[in-house]
């Protein structure tokens, strides 16, 4: 579950948020803190020796601060391998 580690206010946590989105926050200042989502397509790229897959990276968060009217957005995917030794791995995140 992509909350397990979250932190937040439960009043301010969400299912899931998409781009196009607005977002519209209320009581944290004294007028709406309103943003609208960008579409931003990431991609991660990982290699594991000869094999090599991609991912659309997902919005993990969004982070606001208020008291400068600005909000950052951070993406994730998580993967799970198996470490094998001496193996090249390598992971590539591109637009």
């Amino acid at each position: 579950d992509a909350k397990f580690y979250n932190t937040a206010f439960p009043q301010m946590i969400v299912d899931k948020i998409e781009p196009n989105e607005k977002i519209e926050i209320i009581g944290m200042s004294e007028k709406p803190f309103i943003l609208n989502i960008p579409f931003q397509k990431i991609v991660m790229k990982v290699s594991l020796g000869e094999r090599e897959k991609e991912w659309q990276m997902y919005i993990e968060q969004i982070g606001i601060e208020v008291d400068k009217n600005i909000a950052f957005i951070t993406y994730r995917y998580p993967i799970n391998y198996t470490l094998v030794p001496f193996e090249l791995r390598k992971c590539e995140i591109s637009d």
